[in-house]
């Protein structure tokens, strides 16, 4: 059985980029996955009640955490190693994106784009069953909106191989529990840096010089975060990333 996740996210210096990120786990990693999740936050002493996101990457002091940036670089990198061993080679990361902003209709495209890529179903018991697990998204479940979700995502599934359990895509209200939805969230903010800067800047991450903010060294900083969001997403490599700007 294949448990997919997505999540979406927005961009900063373009604000026309809207992007999604889909995972896609096997039912029999998912629990050694959310187990080592869980043993991260817990080794760093995050907050019980505060959702790990992706947006916290380079900040200080995040939801009250004292963290410093460098601290949570490198917590992010823990998890993403995680996820990307050999233990875990099933699993598969997908970007999709344009410059259509966001609108229910552009996550429905944009999220029928990360479908269509995914690999198409084994043969066996079971293993062409899934379920489609979306970050909550109100206006998505306004009339004719969540319609269009489900078809949507159920058809692209089907001609993949796939059955989507009760045709239905479901939402969830995320929390550090939610650990697909983590990912995804987490995910799709790296996969955001690296496509607004396409460019490495840097082939070395010196997370000390996060912890300076005057004039002098603001191009310096930003170098060093797509260098560590490169590195990051090099990390996972089997992220796809889909340009769906034609329509």
């Amino acid at each position: 059985m294949k448990l997919l996740f997505a999540d979406e996210v927005c961009g900063v210096s373009d604000n026309n980029l809207f992007g999604i990120c889909l995972i896609s786990i096997d039912s029999t990693k998912y629990k050694k996955i959310q187990s080592s999740f869980s043993k991260h936050l817990n080794k760093v002493k995050w907050p019980v009640n505060e959702e790990l996101k992706g947006k916290y990457l380079f900040s200080n002091n995040p939801a009250g955490s004292g963290k410093k940036p460098e601290e949570m670089v490198e917590l992010v990198i823990e998890i993403v190693n995680y996820l990307s061993s050999k233990t875990n080679s099933r699993c598969e990361v997908i970007f999709a994106y344009n410059l259509k902003k966001q609108t229910p209709e552009n996550y429905i495209y944009l999220l029928s784009g990360c479908l269509s890529k995914i690999k198409k179903a084994s043969k066996g018991a079971g293993k062409d069953i899934t379920t489609l697990m979306i970050d909550n998204y109100d206006d998505l479940r306004k009339v004719g909106h969540l319609q269009n979700l489900n078809d949507g995502a159920s058809n692209v599934l089907i001609k993949k191989g796939y059955i989507l359990i009760d045709s239905h895509v479901g939402f969830v209200q995320s929390n550090n529990l939610s650990v697909g939805i983590c990912y995804a969230d987490i995910i799709a903010y790296i996969c955001k840096w690296v496509v607004e800067n396409p460019k490495v800047m840097t082939q070395k991450v010196q997370p000390s010089l996060f912890e300076l903010y005057n004039e002098d060294v603001k191009k310096e900083i930003i170098k060093k975060k797509i260098g560590t969001t490169h590195m990051l997403a090099n990390m996972l490599k089997s992220v796809t990333f889909v340009n769906l700007e034609s329509r």
